[in-house]
């Protein structure tokens, strides 16, 4: 009788399956080790495809070469960066773990300094000046905040009067409460503030938008002003503004939807004019050439990018509660 120990079929599958991971192992490892000495001795020429760091302090690079690719994904925590590092050579995924994470990091850091870019120590004083940025901005932003007890909203077609008088408003959001499915609910939207006239406005669009979402928990006062129709200095100058930014909706000129929102973009994101103002321009023109049949498609157009501008960067502005809104609607006589 033989001695022998019997093992199961199970028992041999399994054994197989370790032998083939440890096969497919050392073939990583040694794919990896080759990777590292070929670019030791000058043989792989890495080149840098992507440099990121947030002011949140994630970094995300990636190099390649004719037959590697490399990703590294890490963060910086306090004195350190913690990093995740993944590579691919000659068609071969190697899982950076255990043995291969530290072959891995001094790949990485050897590419760095063979590119001669940014090292740890680097990364980490500027992510520093990074965050100090944004904390001065995120102090400046508070500075601005204004703590009132009766927020009075002006809902209006256009903030024309304020821009004509060279008033300097502060972009926010309005905060509004309203009634939907019997619960309170609240709306944010882009709305400003005019210390000339030391009350908030918002435009008569996006007041639209708070009414779909449910009944008003705040007070409502309207009232009406007139003004007369004709082309002011306003519309003169603001439309001189757009064009000599690119922007223009001539039918003859044929710019798409997305080239004209690309140029308002810039025009906000420059500081050229603000959000809210170009909205009030585009719907002053709207309001004086609707109905006019050469204006049908300059109409549809300031419709489009009125809706692009309205959606376009929400929740970058200061936040304020709403207690009452009063209306004003414009009429053109």
């Amino acid at each position: 009788m033989s001695d022998r120990k019997h093992i199961s079929a199970e028992e041999r599958r399994e054994k197989r399956r370790q032998s083939i991971h440890k096969s497919w192992e050392n073939r990583q490892l040694y794919a990896l080790k080759d990777l590292y000495e070929d670019t030791k001795e000058g043989k792989t020429i890495w080149f840098l495809t992507s440099d990121i760091l947030t002011p949140k302090g994630y970094i995300e690079r990636s190099f390649s070469t004719n037959d590697s690719k490399l990703f590294v994904k890490g963060q910086i925590k306090e004195d350190t960066i913690v990093y995740n590092i993944s590579i691919t050579t000659k068609g071969i995924i190697v899982a950076v773990d255990s043995e291969m994470k530290g072959l891995a990091l001094s790949l990485y850091q050897l590419i760095v300094s063979k590119l001669r870019i940014r090292n740890n120590e680097e990364l980490i004083k500027e992510f520093r000046k990074k965050r100090k940025t944004v904390e001065r901005k995120q102090a400046a932003t508070r500075k601005t905040l204004k703590k009132v007890g009766k927020n009075d909203f002006v809902i209006r077609t256009n903030l024309i009067r304020c821009y004509d008088k060279n008033h300097k408003l502060e972009e926010i959001v309005g905060e509004f409460s309203v009634l939907s499915d019997s619960r309170e609910i609240t709306i944010q939207v882009p709305a400003a503030y005019c210390p000339n006239c030391n009350c908030y406005f918002v435009l008569k669009s996006q007041y639209a938008n708070i009414e779909k979402a449910g009944s008003p928990l705040f007070r409502i006062i309207s009232s009406e002003v007139f003004y007369k129709r004709g082309r002011s200095a306003f519309d003169m100058k603001s439309e001189s503004i757009l064009k000599a930014n690119g922007y223009n909706v001539a039918k003859a000129n044929g710019m798409r939807d997305d080239q004209r929102q690309d140029i308002l973009k810039k025009i906000v994101d420059g500081h050229v004019l603000t959000k809210l103002q170009i909205i009030s321009y585009l719907q002053f023109f709207q309001a004086t050439k609707r109905g006019m049949p050469h204006y049908e498609d300059a109409v549809k157009k300031w419709e489009a990018d009125i809706s692009f501008l309205e959606n376009y960067a929400i929740g970058s502005e200061n936040i304020k509660y709403v207690d009452s809104v009063t209306m004003k609607r414009y009429t053109l006589v």
